[in-house]
């Protein structure tokens, strides 16, 4: 993220590709939390240039951190953003049981 807000639609764009959402939940449920390039795409079985240009899909959305270590970079899941992400599906499940009154303009509508 370069100091841009990030809307929730950069969110689902970004979880919307299969492989990507494929990708993010292996570094989920990868024990030390953190792969590099070439694991992830033995995992998900495509090529690591293909796995670079979704991590850079995921990175640009702020769900993966890049953690240089020597000669390779690992990522991992930024839980930060995570818990924004889902605060902010939260704020549109409150709007199906809140709603708000659609003549005005509405304040509670979610980043």
């Amino acid at each position: 993220m370069t100091g841009t807000e990030i809307h929730i639609t950069d969110f689902f764009k970004a979880l919307s590709d299969p492989t990507r959402l494929k990708i993010f939940r292996i570094l989920a449920s990868s024990p030390d939390k953190k792969l590099c390039v070439g694991s992830i795409a033995q995992k998900v079985d495509v090529t690591q240039p293909a796995v670079s240009q979704h991590l850079r899909a995921l990175k640009q959305v702020g769900l993966v951190t890049p953690n240089r270590d020597g000669f390779r970079v690992h990522y991992s899941i930024n839980m930060t953003t995570v818990e924004m992400f889902k605060s902010a599906v939260e704020g549109l499940y409150q709007l199906t049981v809140e709603p708000c009154d659609c003549r005005k303009t509405c304040k509670k509508q979610p980043a």
